[in-house]
């Protein structure tokens, strides 16, 4: 929910910086708004369901970026919503399992009326696929026209490789870590 116009408030001194610039800064993160991003955002592929452990995840993938780059995370937790805020989130609670009602009232509609139509098209179709065109004889169901040999059964689909770009990747290290280690690195 957050704070109701602050961006307006800040948005004329806000600034954008680098991470670079917060080495040696420890840096406040509300630890909620990134735990349900990564459990939002983070699905599987295929069927589409929040990936198990997302939140983990995805949290420790910020939290190595931040240490690469030096910066102290310092997380915040909220305590108990306050009472506006309770009653917002049961506001949109009620709305939410209203809609899901008219929402599968109205799909069970549309499935209802292309289920007829496909069922109306399909009839038309075997009928008059029964008929020759040119002596109007009987055609038996088992029947195969020359041009639907030469067709492949299904169509061939260009391969296509899906490549993921991980925004909190890091760059790769030169040289070795000896090298590169300060002893007076609290980290080591």
């Amino acid at each position: 929910m957050g704070v109701q116009g602050l961006w307006k408030i800040v948005g004329p001194v806000a600034r954008p910086i680098t991470l670079e610039s917060l080495e040696d800064k420890r840096l406040a993160i509300d630890a909620s708004i990134w735990l349900y991003q990564f459990q939002m955002a983070m699905r599987d592929r295929k069927t589409g369901d929040t990936l198990h452990g997302a939140h983990i995840m995805g949290t420790f993938r910020r939290v190595l970026k931040l240490l690469f780059h030096g910066i102290k995370p310092v997380f915040v937790f909220d305590g108990d919503a306050p009472m506006l805020k309770k009653r917002t989130i049961e506001n949109r609670k009620r709305r939410k399992q209203g809609a899901g009602t008219d929402l599968a009232k109205t799909a069970q509609k549309l499935l209802s009326a292309q289920l007829r139509t496909r069922d109306a098209a399909a009839v038309a179709a075997g009928r008059a696929a029964m008929l020759d065109v040119d002596t109007g004889e009987q055609i038996g169901e088992d029947a195969v026209y020359l041009e639907d040999l030469d067709k492949p059964a299904s169509p061939l689909k260009p391969a296509r490789k899906d490549v993921l770009r991980d925004e909190y990747a890091l760059p790769q290290i030169e040289g070795s870590l000896a090298a590169r280690a300060k002893m007076s690195d609290p980290r080591i």
